[in-house]
């Protein structure tokens, strides 16, 4: 375990398993695939968001997800409740219909058997 001055001057711990950080500390915990907290900000590295594209953004009526393999699609709002799970059985562009949505922040995540994506949606 290594130790990572984050925010404040709050020291908070760094675990690399199989791979993947961890980062846990008293202002927060984030646990997600791929992500890396540098200068306090967080960022995905670059190899595991290429086989996936999210697209307009922001957006009104739906979106476009552009996938390299099959996935998983999960919609949800800022709080992290659970609105819609879609699999998506192919790869290549998928037309995601979000009209029954309110304006607002929302994320989509999109698991396949390789990673994991995390994307921040607006929706006007």
């Amino acid at each position: 375990m290594e130790q990572a001055g984050i925010a404040n001057n709050t020291v908070h711990s760094v675990t690399t398993k199989d791979g993947y950080n961890t980062y846990g500390g008293r202002d927060f915990e984030l646990s997600a695939v791929g992500f890396d907290a540098v200068n306090n900000a967080v960022s995905v590295r670059e190899a595991e968001v290429k086989d996936v594209v999210v697209y307009p953004n922001p957006t009104r009526d739906n979106f476009f997800v552009n996938i390299a393999l099959p996935a998983t699609l999960e919609v949800k709002d800022f709080n992290g409740k659970l609105l819609t799970t879609l699999e998506l059985q192919r790869k290549g562009v998928h037309k995601v219909d979000i009209r029954e949505l309110q304006a607002g922040t929302y994320f989509i995540k999109i698991t396949s058997d390789k990673n994991v994506s995390v994307s921040k949606l607006l929706i006007n």
